[in-house]
Parts: structure tokens; sequence; C-alpha cells
């Protein structure tokens, strides 16, 4: 509820989550925008809809294991979840698909950015760096379009270095 509180004083429109209805209306007395009941819902599709698709910027994240997955799904494009605290089973929920390794993905605080792609000036910029430096792709190996399973197959394996290029006719 602190976070609500924070979020309302910067003028954010809010999204609260709990499995309690009567946390939830309390939420709502706090000035709560949006209030989800994650027991009777998929929250994540519910964050969608309210935000016609965008998703939530800012996520704030206190149940980890249990929950984390509904935030990758429910967090904007460039969107943050801010992991505090773990309320959730720390060492996986097998039962319900969490395994372990997702505790060292929440266990330090970092961020983890997604690149697709750039701006066209990043793009620029990088280009001159290569030149400047000298810096030269690295051609692993090239196959023919007729062979592009077997190219796959050859990237998917562990003996290449660099880029495996497909020759397109």
């Amino acid at each position: 509820m602190f976070g609500l509180q924070i979020a309302r004083a910067a003028g954010a429109v809010t999204i609260i989550t709990s499995s309690s209805d009567e946390k939830l209306v309390k939420a709502k007395e706090l000035g709560a925008t949006h209030c989800i009941n994650y027991r009777t819902s998929d929250w994540a599709a519910e964050v969608k809809s309210v935000t016609h698709g965008r998703g939530a910027d800012h996520i704030l994240e206190v149940g980890g294991i249990g929950t984390l997955l509904q935030s990758f799904q429910a967090v904007a494009w460039n969107g943050l979840i801010h992991s505090i605290g773990h309320i959730t089973n720390m060492v996986g929920d097998h039962k319900n698909g969490h395994s372990d390794a997702t505790f060292p993905i929440i266990d330090k605080p970092y961020t983890l950015r997604r690149i697709i792609v750039g701006p066209r000036e990043q793009l620029q910029d990088l280009l001159a760096c290569f030149t400047a430096n000298s810096i030269r792709l690295i051609i692993n190996r090239v196959f023919e379009f007729e062979k592009a399973q077997e190219a796959y197959e050859y990237l998917w394996g562990p003996s290449h270095i660099g880029k495996v290029v497909i020759r397109i006719p």
C-alpha cells in the first residue's frame, strides 16, 4: 500500500493486485485507479486490457517466483519491474512450472534490457567505430540455401565462432 500511495502522489494511474477483496477495497479507498483480484483472473491480461494493450510502465513485484512470470507478461515495452522482496517460495514451485533457476534471476539488483533494433544514428555510430578501428565481421562458415537445415544445426552446436551465413540465390 505504501507503493500505491507514492505512485498516486506522483500522479500515476495505478493498478493494484491482491488475492484479497478486502485489501482491494482498502486500495480503492487509498486512490487505486484499478483493482484486480489475481486469484479470480489472469491479472497480466487485465493489466494489458486496462492499459489498452500497452502494459504497465512500472511493476512493484513483491511476490517473487510465484508471480514473476505474470509481471513479465504485464510489463510494457521498455517498462521496469521493481523486485521488492520475495513472498512466494524461494526454491521454486515445480508443480506450477517454476524452476529453481528463477531465484538467481531475482536474487540481486540489475537491469536486463532486451535490444532488438536501435535507432539509425546508433547504427551509423557503430559503423564509424568499425571503420575507425578496423573491426571486421567474423564469418565462420557459409552454407548454400539448399543446406539451410544443416546450417541451423551447425549454428545450434558448440563449434562455431562468428557468424554462420546462408547464401540466398
